[in-house]
């Protein structure tokens, strides 16, 4: 599936979950840690494809999670901060911070799971 280079690696993360969790029927517990996926650049359609309404769920739907969470997952792999940094700038250590963009992707792909039933 192709996409704009204007839509945040995260959003692509996270359609992914939302795409997986409807297929599978049941939330995984791992959450990416590796580097944010590259994003492949498309020419932007005039009509709302499934994959952009998908993105705006998630983007809806990170309003739902903890301050702490959403900056996390904000700052990791929107903007691309590795796990020291965001740690560094919320207050917390590097693995602290890792746990709440984990805690937030997990809770995330229960929203969309409980959802789909």
């Amino acid at each position: 599936m192709r996409r704009s280079a204007s839509v945040p690696a995260v959003l692509v993360t996270l359609s992914l979950v939302v795409a997986a969790c409807s297929a599978a029927g049941t939330a995984e517990t791992a959450a990416p840690s590796a580097a944010p996926p590259a994003v492949e650049s498309a020419a932007p359609s005039a009509a709302p494809t499934e994959a952009q309404a998908e993105i705006g769920q998630v983007l809806s739907h990170l309003e739902l999670l903890s301050f702490r969470q959403r900056r996390a997952i904000q700052m990791r792999y929107i903007g691309g901060m590795g796990f020291e940094e965001v740690g560094h700038r919320l207050g917390v250590t590097r693995q602290r911070a890792k746990q709440l963009c984990n805690e937030g992707i997990r809770s995330l792909r229960q929203i969309f799971c409980v959802g789909d039933n």
